[in-house]
């Protein structure tokens, strides 16, 4: 005799529900890379607040290019351009999303100050005199360790600590109007 199922057992959910499509944004080439910041980025000031109108954001890396997206809507906000220093495949918000660091098949990492949406350093993640190690080839991954300091891993099978000084960005000269010798000194102090 087939007995009544018991009214107090919920059916068993799908093993495979499908996602539901929120949003898409197309690129012209594949996307090889997305972070989301932690939060909207602050604004300069006393306290450093996040800015209340603005959105949450979202990176995505396509060939030397990233754009900025609102996480919510997927609109397009800014594309900020890495130069030529080959595709990019890993990005890196900082804890206060004002800073997205940015790199891929070389060991340059680029580093962007989000709000202002330009480019406020390039750093080659090499030392003088040292061979091997220290991400001299594809870099695949990037995180950040609170403020001031960054993690990189890649092909070379070497996960690297990195240090960065402080940079001013309400005060910080954009890098097209630094002299050869002023952005050598930048580098160095961001490569530590």
């Amino acid at each position: 005799m087939a007995g009544n199922p018991n009214p107090n057992l919920n059916p068993s959910p799908d093993p495979n529900p499908s996602p539901e499509l929120v949003w898409q944004a197309e690129h012209e080439l594949p996307i090889f890379a997305v972070a989301l910041a932690p939060s909207p980025p602050a604004v300069a000031g006393e306290e450093e607040a996040a800015d209340a109108e603005a959105p949450l954001l979202l990176a995505a890396a396509s060939g030397t290019v990233v754009t900025l997206h609102d996480a919510s809507t997927g609109a397009a906000l800014r594309r900020l351009a890495a130069g030529r220093d080959g595709l990019l495949n890993a990005l890196a918000f900082s804890p206060c999303g004002r800073c997205l660091l940015a790199a891929g098949s070389s060991e340059v990492v680029h580093a962007f100050h989000v709000p202002a949406g330009t480019r406020r350093a390039v750093v080659r993640l090499t030392r003088s005199g040292w061979s091997g190690g220290l991400n001299t080839a594809t870099i695949n991954a990037l995180a950040f360790v609170g403020e001031g300091s960054f993690l990189s891993g890649g092909y070379d099978a070497t996960l690297t600590r990195w240090q960065l000084e402080p940079v001013a960005t309400r005060d910080a000269p954009e890098l097209s109007s630094l002299s050869i010798e002023e952005l050598r000194s930048l580098i160095r102090r961001l490569a530590g």
